[in-house]
């Protein structure tokens, strides 16, 4: 008798009917290759992400830090300043009223102590300079002594005082200071914090490794299982719970879903051995033939039918097709009504 037929159709094609099983496979990735899925990915994205959240936290506590300081020492300089006009100013009544240029003067030498303070000025009662004082300050600068006692600027700080002697006006003392002090402290400051950004950030990074691995490890067991589910097809093997709910109820779908397949692996290979028996039993072969590659898979038993050994094989379609125009050649014409012939196909 000649064998029993199995057409196989392609997966987007239409339904076939497929006896023979070549075992279930699970595709991971890209193709087959279990390699596809790097678990370094997993571990490098968890600790680059635990590193970067550090990072924005930190850069945005010492932006705060930076700006709170930035405020707080700007008003206690403007604060130092405007005391050290008020005392300056109380000095120079005496030289202001006799006017004594010498002794203005010495007074307002005693403003080279206060590097900050780049001009003062001492005016009369008329608004004319009666003394001055420059520390590496070239430029014309116009004495603000109308409107408040305290104007603060982008980069200056401008401060003037009514020198008053028996209850009047006899003069204005006028400072004015820049902002080196709070620059230099700012630059200190932002030194500084580079240098503990970079030792936190090292610190992250070794600490990330520690802190993830709770959560790292059950995935990369269920990584490891699934290379050897698909290297060594043993479909017997089960994921561990951890202490995570969200990975056990991962691991539980993952060991149900490895029930199910080896029930129907095993259900499969019952149904195959029936099948070897029955066909064996009634003298028949079982082929099977992929419409889509035209390769064709023989049995055993077909194999001896066709004259190829006691093996299986699997031909391409000019193989079997130069197999069977070679039987039709050295096989004698047998009438069709005979009923020696028994040929059962499945749907294509």
């Amino acid at each position: 008798m000649l064998p029993v037929c199995c057409y196989k159709g392609s997966s987007s094609g239409p339904g076939s009917l497929g006896i023979r099983s070549e075992g279930l496979q699970l595709k991971f990735g890209k193709g087959n290759n279990p390699t596809a899925l790097k678990s370094r990915s997993l571990k490098s994205s968890l600790s680059g992400a635990l590193i970067f959240s550090s990072g924005i936290i930190l850069l945005l506590i010492f932006a705060i830090f930076i700006s709170y300081d930035r405020i707080n020492y700007r008003r206690e300089l403007v604060n130092q300043l405007n005391a050290i006009a008020q005392v300056t100013a109380n000095s120079s009544q005496g030289a202001l009223s006799f006017l004594d240029a010498d002794a203005a003067d010495l007074i307002l030498q005693s403003l080279k102590y206060y590097p900050n303070i780049r001009y003062a000025v001492i005016l009369d009662a008329d608004g004319q300079p009666f003394s001055e004082y420059r520390n590496n300050w070239q430029q014309a600068v116009a004495a603000r002594i109308d409107g408040e006692n305290i104007q603060v600027t982008e980069r200056l700080i401008h401060i003037h005082h009514t020198i008053m002697w028996d209850q009047e006006g006899i003069g204005h003392l006028y400072l004015l200071s820049d902002m080196s002090l709070l620059n230099e402290r700012q630059i200190k400051f932002a030194l500084l914090g580079l240098i503990m950004f970079s030792v936190a950030m090292l610190l992250a990074s070794l600490l990330a490794k520690r802190i993830i691995r709770p959560v790292l490890e059950p995935i990369l067991e269920l990584v490891s299982l699934t290379r050897k589910i698909i290297l060594h097809k043993n479909y017997s093997l089960r994921a561990k719970k951890c202490g995570i709910d969200e990975i056990n109820t991962l691991v539980d779908g993952t060991n149900d879903m490895l029930e199910q397949i080896a029930s129907n692996h095993i259900a499969i290979k019952n149904s195959e051995q029936r099948l070897t028996l029955a066909l064996q039993g009634a003298g028949e072969g079982l082929w099977d033939m992929d419409i889509v590659t035209g390769q064709l898979y023989l049995d055993q038993y077909s194999c001896l039918l066709m004259g190829l050994g006691g093996d299986e094989a699997l031909l391409s379609k000019r193989q079997w097709r130069a197999k069977i125009h070679f039987l039709i050649k050295n096989t004698p014409t047998m009438p069709l009504n005979t009923g020696r012939i028994k040929i059962t196909s499945g749907s294509g």
